[in-house]
């Protein structure tokens, strides 16, 4: 008798669908990440990273982050 999470890992995640949509002029499709915990912090005690990413130019920004907390305030930051 096999356990639950063994049966689970062998399954096969379902892939994205492609994205049809491309950005036609600047910062009309942005990518976003949150990098999860460093296990060893920056110098200034940032354990968090998250990048923006412009689809159209490519040009990317990178936010460090003590906590995880921050983000949604750097997010609005970006956004306006």
């Amino acid at each position: 008798m096999r356990c639950n999470a063994f049966i689970l890992g062998k399954h096969r995640k379902q892939s994205f669908h492609d994205s049809h949509f491309i950005a036609h002029r600047k910062l009309e499709l942005i990518h976003l990440d949150l990098c999860s915990p460093m296990l060893v912090p920056s110098t200034n005690g940032n354990r968090y990273m998250m990048t923006f990413i412009d689809d159209y130019t490519r040009m990317c920004w990178v936010y460090l982050l003590k906590n995880k907390s921050y983000a949604f305030q750097i997010f609005k930051n970006f956004h306006t």
